[in-house]
């Protein structure tokens, strides 16, 4: 199985702040209805030396 990964980083208000989530949840599973479950997405909090803030990561399946 191929797939691409995509990963978003951002510095912004916070997981707990942004209505940004709620959406993304929602369009996730939208695509994985109309796809069959091929997109998965992994949501974490960093916290670096110089950063912290959200990590996104997407992955997206090809059969």
């Amino acid at each position: 199985m191929d797939f691409f990964h995509i990963t978003i980083t951002d510095d912004g208000i916070g997981r707990e702040n942004s209505k940004g989530m709620g959406n993304i949840k929602k369009r996730v599973s939208i695509l994985n209805d109309m796809y069959n479950d091929k997109v998965d997405v992994f949501i974490d909090d960093f916290q670096d030396e110089e950063d912290a803030g959200t990590k996104v990561v997407v992955t997206l399946k090809n059969d």
